[in-house]
């Protein structure tokens, strides 16, 4: 059981004892060495190696590691980054300085925010035949006649009134960044158009401009990898060869569909891919630090 046996006090913030040092380990500057009751690099190893997921034998129906199960969810720690409090934690065990502590974020800011945007589908109301098959799709759940009724009346309504689709939001998600003088990294699918993946194709007209216009605003292109991307290096590779002949730019970037995630041979699909960033550690069911940071 890896559950934390208890949670001390130590330098001002409360952290769980995830291993004990013995009792001869100290910590401190050298010259006031003090008994710690936390061994803080074993325990950000232990949560960044990601050894739950690693011996993990139950898995959600899309093959992904259960919110459910993670000691994070289960020990009410999940909405605390306890890697980046470790780290603080002891650089105040040392006594240094703020000046000798160097933050991970510009200008000594408190924190930064990474926005990003997963393009699965442009349009809510797309060809008759894919929209049949989402309604009836929908009627196996236990909303599924609210469903339907819904998509019918948005469907309705926009053909009556000309309405604009209601997934028609890049131009706007767009707009809204520059305003604040944000930017984001958008994540394409470049996938043959399917129910369980994208509703287009990267090569689109109306998509190349799109990815155009984000880069020429200093916005990232990144994949979005498919459904069935998740361990399959040349899958991916494929998939990242594509977007990339859109962009002309090498991408880097990735997010998987449905947040699906195995641990390790995702990662090392990606890598074999030559992606080199992955925004996918994240739990679909439940916000918050999966790995503590």
């Amino acid at each position: 059981n890896a559950s934390p046996r208890r949670r001390v006090d130590w330098q001002d913030t409360v952290v769980p004892v995830w291993f004990s040092p013995s009792d001869h380990d100290m910590c401190g500057n050298g010259i006031n060495p003090r008994p710690c009751p936390v061994d803080p690099i074993a325990a950000a190893f232990f949560l960044c190696s990601r050894v739950e997921e690693r011996f993990a034998s139950s898995f959600d129906r899309h093959g992904r590691f259960k919110a459910e199960d993670s000691w994070m969810v289960r020990n009410g720690l999940i909405e605390r980054p306890l890697v980046n409090e470790y780290a603080r934690a002891i650089a105040c065990a040392l006594q240094l300085s703020d000046k000798s502590v160097p933050g991970p974020w510009p200008d000594k800011r408190p924190f930064a925010i990474a926005f990003s945007h997963d393009i699965d589908r442009l349009r809510m109301h797309g060809v008759w035949w894919r929209e049949t098959l989402s309604l009836l799709r929908a009627l196996s759940r236990p909303d599924g006649w609210s469903t339907c009724k819904r998509r019918l009346h948005s469907r309705i309504q926009k053909h009556r009134q000309g309405m604009k689709d209601p997934y028609d939001t890049i131009d706007d998600l767009l707009r809204g960044h520059l305003a604040f003088g944000f930017r984001a990294t958008f994540f394409w699918m470049a996938c043959k158009p399917s129910l369980r993946n994208s509703d287009y194709r990267c090569s689109d007209p109306d998509v190349r401009r799109w990815i155009a216009r984000l880069q020429e605003q200093g916005f990232e292109n990144g994949l979005h990898g498919s459904y069935r991307s998740a361990g399959r290096a040349a899958l991916l590779s494929e998939q990242s060869r594509r977007l990339k002949n859109i962009t002309a730019t090498p991408i880097r970037s990735i997010r998987q569909h449905y947040l699906r995630l195995r641990l390790a041979d995702t990662w090392h699909a990606q890598v074999e891919a030559d992606l080199s960033v992955d925004a996918t550690l994240g739990f679909a069911e439940r916000l918050g630090f999966r790995a503590g940071l």
